[in-house]
């Protein structure tokens, strides 16, 4: 679990940081859990990433904060995350694991929806699919 959190906040900080912009992460997981994601924040904070593309106080300065939050929470940045990750990942089955069944027309709508907010030049999303 350690590895695990510490890989995924990696990838997410490598990708994020190259848009040269600040921000915060805001995390959803099982209480149990919220621990790993804190020394893993805490250690990309005191040593920046294990390949060194991203210093630690560069990390610090640029990731302004690390948020757990739980179910009642009614943050619209949480709320949104809910929604997208079904569609997340139904793009996942469909690229990664090349899932053949047959799509339904809302599914269908989903995934082009997904698809625009990922690829739009005019307006690009902010969110990635990093595993």
């Amino acid at each position: 679990m350690k590895r695990s959190y510490l890989k995924v906040l990696e990838i997410f900080a490598r990708d994020y940081l190259t848009l040269r912009t600040n921000g915060k992460i805001i995390v959803e997981s099982d209480p149990q859990q919220d621990v790993y994601l804190i020394k893993a924040h805490s250690n990309l904070q005191c040593n920046g990433l294990t390949d060194g593309s991203i210093t630690a106080q560069e990390y610090f300065k640029r990731i302004t904060s690390l948020s757990l939050v739980n179910k009642p929470n009614q943050d619209i940045d949480v709320q949104m995350a809910d929604v997208l990750c079904f569609m997340a990942r139904l793009k996942y089955n469909l690229d990664i694991f090349k899932n053949k069944e047959k799509l339904s027309k809302a599914d269908i709508i989903k995934i082009r929806f997904f698809e625009r907010k990922l690829s739009s030049k005019s307006n690009p999303s902010i969110f990635k699919i990093i595993i």
